[in-house]
């Protein structure tokens, strides 16, 4: 039985709020271990096609797919036949407690794993906003950190929108 280690922070999120880097492995096999981090992940399958191990549970996803990797819970990931790309993109949500609106009834929640959301997603919306995401991270003008945080609090609302599960058990939604 292989044991999940806890991933501690790799970057200072404090700096910015998130983080994102892109993963090619041209063959089948392994991508990243057994592991689990406080922070959301999304791998943004850009081709190929991945099967990430959520929980335990086997999630498959290929090109314009998302995975949803929530907070503490396990993930391993494993290429498919001819290979992934895909961008990873993680971020915290620790710091959105303390918002009055929202802070109680969805960020702690999910961060106590009272509420999880589906571990894969198949919309073009939320495919279009983590993408508008991606581009907007890499840029370096003034309002570019509040639009940064502003597109993560839109894929926020968009996975509570697209389905949330009780709990720590992973399974997809239908497409959308």
């Amino acid at each position: 039985m292989e044991v999940a280690v806890k991933e501690t922070k790799i970057a200072d999120f404090n700096k910015f709020p998130v983080k994102i880097c892109m993963v090619k492995k041209k063959e089948p096999g392994v991508c990243f271990a057994l592991h689990w981090h406080d922070r959301i992940e999304l791998l943004r399958i850009i081709s190929g096609s991945i099967t990430v191990f959520c929980s335990g549970v086997p999630v498959h996803a290929d090109e314009d797919d998302i995975i949803i990797i929530n907070c503490k819970e396990t993930h391993m990931g494993i290429a498919g036949q001819n290979g992934v790309k895909y961008a990873v993109v993680m971020f915290e949500v620790s710091p959105f407690i303390s918002n009055i609106y929202y802070g109680e009834t969805h960020i702690k929640q999910l961060l106590l794993k009272n509420i999880r959301f589906k571990n894969i997603s198949h919309s073009r919306e939320l495919l279009n906003n983590v993408d508008e995401l991606i581009e907007e991270a890499h840029k370096n003008g003034a309002g570019t950190q509040l639009l940064v945080e502003s597109l993560v609090l839109r894929i926020l609302s968009k996975l509570f929108e697209y389905g949330t599960q009780p709990g720590n058990t992973a399974q997809g939604h239908d497409k959308t």
